[in-house]
């Protein structure tokens, strides 16, 4: 990638690297850039452009030093030409490799370059489709323009420079990402003792290739990269649109985990870089949305970005996003994901834009759609080699050999430690192993006897003894599975966790809460207005109906956090307080003139003038309530979405009822002043100021958190009496991170592994809980 991929406000120069018998078609290919030299984009070169007199070669050497685009003209004539291949793709190769100019193949005719030193770059066509294979050139060529405009467009786009809030969301986001993903994950994975490097090789016929079926012939052969090619190199050679496929245990998002802490690290350094995020695709089949959508909500959800920041930050293609878990949607939506992720490149692309995003797959489940991604470029892990496995055991093992035997006795198993994380688990499983002659042992015992090594080598269970927190690990992982989910975040359960009874007893549980907040509410409000008869019949009848209305959702939903700003309150009081004055003042006046003598005018151009004010205050204080923050070292606290949200709620109740209820009161004064009943008006007034303030606030509070709260709080006592859960169920959580069965993520969970996901789903399945 070039360095000067910071914004670039003159034309980019372009030289051609060709063979003289390939001239035609250079001159061809030269011709369909006039558009990009008569607008300015490009200034291009070949040694036609050497003045009578010059030197030719120092001239070309200066100009190939100072281009900062390359475009080697690949063809048989190409390969067989000893300035070309020696001396001009020489230096083009290093130049790139400094990140000091762009080298870009363009294959003219058919030949072998498997081996040549560009074979790891990108060209043009895609699919390495010579352009005389083509039926209409000129067609191709148009594509090759465009590509090359759409490539330049990133350079010559102005950046515009970020404001101090942009600015500050976009550091704390980054430093999230670093602590949630690079340092809770990345440095305490399984295998960070000894750094397994996994062979890497290219996976062309995973990729859409409309040519397939008519130049299968010049399809080239998979490339494998060299032993240490880091796959931050292989991102940038492909322009950050990268497939990586790999089987179970197999280190994909280890891979991917690793890309993400460079990325982080560049985009650090430079505000320009987009923001590295990785996304679990799991989550995706809930509600099937298009690409940008769920992402957007994502953010929201996982990273408690405000929908306002997410939603600028995608409309001008500020994200990375880093996909992580395809084989992890469930299978029935699988391939609808897929299509939303080439709808959501098609989208890119008509924009005007290059894709960036990495996706992880499982290469079996990738296999079987019949979908395939329209991406540049995919790779498979390789596995481990034997003498990798050997070294490694070696390496962590005192008895390597017998170890070694052990692994040997069954195929099957051998096969699976050729991949990490299965051969660390064997490890840690085997540590005190020494007999001679091992006996046979399956998957499912290795990793009986890992969890077994992850309850004995700390002290004795805190939130529970070892068979409950079997049991529960297991219900997590059954759960989770039943959900096609990987992460599991504690305010994402869901009532549909409970089972038939103990979901109808919930059910009931809320509607009862409800209708005893409003039927005792509205009960008490109309005996003091109208008596107590008509309070208790019409309590009953609001008791009845608010607790079906409230509960028509199965699916508890947390609201978006806000921040109060003390800053934007002050600058929007004296306004609220003005505009809330003047209509108060008028609508009271209007009520008192036509309701009473000038004494009842008076008295309602006072109380109108008095609650306008009130409304203003409480209009000043909503609106001081902004989502355009990342809050500052946050945390992510365990739950931390359901108690805020129980939070925000109880502060609404607080600084809306004073408010409601002083306004209720002084209209209930006005109209008792009107019907001529003073002592009865000033104490009912009190009363019924306050319980209807109470009532509009809980009105508010139950769809801005209260109602969240309190489904939520439910759930958990049912699944606590069920023995599913312990109520301290973030001690549990924590206790098994620190036994190495679930990483934090956050405020989230994941298990160190999918198959240990799996393995424990089906330990609940056979326990039959």
């Amino acid at each position: 990638m070039l360095k000067q991929f910071e914004r670039l406000n003159r034309p980019l120069k372009v030289f051609y690297s060709y063979s003289k018998y390939d001239l035609e078609m250079l001159e061809s290919l030269i011709k369909h850039f006039s558009q990009l030299r008569n607008d300015g984009t490009i200034i291009d070169w070949y040694d036609y452009h050497i003045r009578p007199g010059s030197e030719w070669s120092p001239s070309i050497h200066t100009e190939l030093n100072e281009a900062d685009i390359i475009i080697l003209c690949i063809s048989a004539n190409f390969l067989s030409t000893p300035y070309c291949y020696q001396t001009e793709l020489t230096i083009a190769m290093e130049r790139h490799h400094k990140g000091e100019a762009l080298v870009i193949p363009i294959f003219f005719k058919a030949c072998d370059w498997s081996s040549a030193p560009f074979k790891m770059l990108q060209g043009l066509p895609r699919k390495a489709r010579p352009i005389d294979s083509f039926t209409n050139q000129n067609e191709i060529l148009t594509t090759i323009t465009k590509e090359l405009r759409q490539l330049i467009k990133q350079w010559h786009a102005p950046a515009q420079p970020l404001s101090h809030l942009e600015q500050q969301n976009r550091e704390r986001f980054l430093k999230q990402m670093r602590k949630t993903w690079i340092e809770a994950v990345l440095h305490h994975s399984l295998d960070h003792d000894v750094l397994l490097t996994m062979g890497l090789q290219d996976q062309p016929d995973a990729l859409y290739n409309p040519w397939r079926l008519e130049v299968q012939e010049t399809d080239q052969p998979a490339h494998q990269w060299p032993e240490g090619t880091s796959i931050r190199h292989i991102f940038d050679q492909c322009e950050g649109d990268l497939l990586i496929l790999g089987e179970p245990g197999s280190g994909k998002t280890t891979l991917l985990l690793q890309l993400a802490e460079e990325l982080v690290q560049r985009a650090e350094k430079d505000h320009k870089q987009p923001i590295p995020t990785i996304f679990n695709l799991s989550s995706w089949a809930q509600k099937k949305l298009p690409l940008e959508e769920w992402m957007l909500a994502e953010l929201s959800s996982k990273y408690h970005v405000p929908h306002r920041i997410g939603q600028d930050w995608l409309n001008k293609h500020q994200l990375l996003p880093l996909l992580d878990g395809l084989d992890e949607v469930a299978s029935t939506a699988r391939q609808d994901c897929l299509t939303a992720i080439n709808a959501f490149y098609q989208a890119q692309r008509e924009q005007g834009i290059t894709p960036h995003l990495v996706i992880c797959c499982r290469s079996q489940e990738y296999a079987q759609l019949s979908v395939q991604l329209r991406g540049r470029q995919a790779i498979n892990i390789l596995p481990l080699t034997d003498q990798q496995v050997a070294s490694y055991l070696q390496q962590v093992h005192p008895q390597s050999e017998t170890l070694l035997l052990l692994l040997q006795a069954d195929a099957e198993l051998y096969k699976q430690a050729h991949y990490p994380l299965m051969l660390t688990i064997f490890c840690v499983a085997y540590a005190d192993r020494t007999e001679a002659q091992p006996n046979p042992i399956t998957l499912d015992t290795i990793f009986e006897r890992y969890v077994e090594k992850m309850f004995s080598r700390r002290k004795a269970p805190r939130a529970g003894t070892k068979a409950e927190m079997l049991r529960w690990l297991g219900f997590l992982a059954h759960q989770l599975k039943r959900s096609d989910q990987t992460i599991f975040t504690i305010e994402e359960i869901q009532p549909d966790w409970l089972n038939d009874r103990s979901k109808r007893l919930y059910q009931w549980s809320f509607c009862l809460i409800i209708d005893l907040i409003f039927g005792l509410l509205t009960a008490l409000l109309f005996s003091i207005l109208e008596g107590p008869l008509i309070g208790v019949t019409v309590g009953l009848v609001v008791g009845t109906l608010a607790g079906p209305l409230f509960s028509k959702s199965d699916r508890i939903e947390t609201v978006e956090i806000f921040h109060w700003s003390a800053k934007k309150f002050f600058s929007v009081v004296l306004l609220g307080l003005l505009i809330g004055s003047i209509t108060g003042l008028t609508i009271g006046s209007i009520i008192g003139f036509f309701l009473g003598t000038l004494a009842d005018a008076m008295l309602g151009l006072l109380s109108g003038t008095l609650t306008g004010l009130l409304i203003g205050l409480l209009v000043s204080l909503i609106v001081s309530f902004t989502p355009n923050q990342i809050t500052k070292d946050k945390k992510h606290i365990p739950n931390e979405g359901i108690n805020l949200s129980g939070v925000h709620s109880m502060r609404i109740i607080l600084v809306i009822t004073p408010i409601i209820s002083i306004s209720c009161a002084i209209f209930i004064i006005l109209l008792k002043f009107l019907l001529k009943n003073l002592i009865v008006g000033v104490f009912a007034s009190l009363f019924g100021g306050l319980i209807l303030g109470l009532l509009f606030s809980m009105l508010i509070s139950l769809e801005f958190g209260l109602r969240a709260w309190l489904q939520h709080y439910i759930v958990r006592i049912y699944l606590t009496r069920n023995q599913n859960f312990p109520w301290k169920l973030t001690l549990l959580l924590e206790e098994l991170n620190e036994r190495l069965l679930l990483i934090k993520v956050g405020g989230s969970y994941i298990f160190t592994h999918r198959l240990l996901l799996e393995y424990f789903g089906k330990y609940h399945s056979q326990k039959n809980y």
